[in-house]
């Protein structure tokens, strides 16, 4: 009797673990637009993720944790905070709306002017050529690599 009540209560240990792990996603369950859900806000701006599609970052952290980012620029805000302890920092591409690496991206800088102050934009794509077409047809200022976009973000007076 003893050794059955232990082995109902280590499979209920395991079973509870089993489904607490299914519900968490990892930055690499993140494939397409189609992972990003109506309630998933931006942890900066509180912005729904899905009104800005085509310049989603998310960060996986060392402890598992995801923070979802509607923009680079909300992103660069808490990057600082960030950097030591990121594992992995996925971004949609901006033409095909799917996720790859950051590290890989090609960000087109554009600046846009706002009623009071001068904005940075950056659209990430995987593809240098879709990069360049977007410059192009954009007024794109630049192409760079995802920490050379944050630094222009965060000190947009350059």
């Amino acid at each position: 009797m003893k050794k059955l009540t232990i082995y109902i209560f280590l499979l209920s240990v395991f079973i509870l673990l089993s489904c607490s792990a299914g519900n968490k996603k990892t930055a690499g369950q993140f494939k397409t637009v189609n992972d990003i859900t109506d309630n998933m806000l931006c942890e900066s701006c509180g912005n729904p993720l899905i009104k800005n599609i085509s310049t989603i970052h998310i960060v996986q952290m060392e402890n598992g944790d995801l923070h979802k980012y509607c923009s680079l620029n909300c992103l660069a805000k808490d990057w600082n905070k960030l950097k030591d302890t990121a594992e992995d920092v996925l971004v949609m591409d901006a033409k095909f709306k799917r996720f790859f690496h950051a590290k890989d991206a090609h960000y087109v800088i554009r600046d846009t002017f706002g009623r009071s102050k001068k904005q940075v934009t950056a659209y990430a794509y995987e593809d240098v050529e879709y990069a360049r077409r977007f410059m192009k047809d954009f007024w794109g200022r630049e192409i760079v690599f995802f920490n050379d976009a944050i630094r222009i973000i965060n000190s947009p007076e350059e």
